[in-house]
């Protein structure tokens, strides 16, 4: 029997945020400035705000969600660091 159900919806008891830099700075091999991680956690974060609405009232696939909010998420980043490294966009 469920006696609880605990939303945790300030990150307070899970941090979602030590996770999700960890796999960015893997995946890029390479060290990304705490400003650029903020940043790109910041957009992933609003995104899923802005739209988990939509999966819920099936309107976006949980697939489409998950794939959209992390391109979502590095699409000014990757923008920067092109433009960083000399390549067109």
């Amino acid at each position: 029997m469920i006696k609880a159900i605990i939303f945790d919806l300030d990150d307070t008891l899970y941090d979602q945020k030590s996770p999700f830099v960890a796999a960015l700075t893997k995946t890029y091999q390479s060290v990304l400035s705490q400003d650029e991680l903020a940043k790109i956690f910041n957009r992933f974060h609003d995104f899923n705000e802005q739209t988990f609405n939509q999966v819920m009232d099936t309107t976006m696939s949980l697939e489409a969600w998950q794939t959209a909010r992390i391109r979502h998420a590095l699409a000014t980043h990757r923008q920067t660091r092109q433009y960083r490294l000399g390549h067109s966009i």
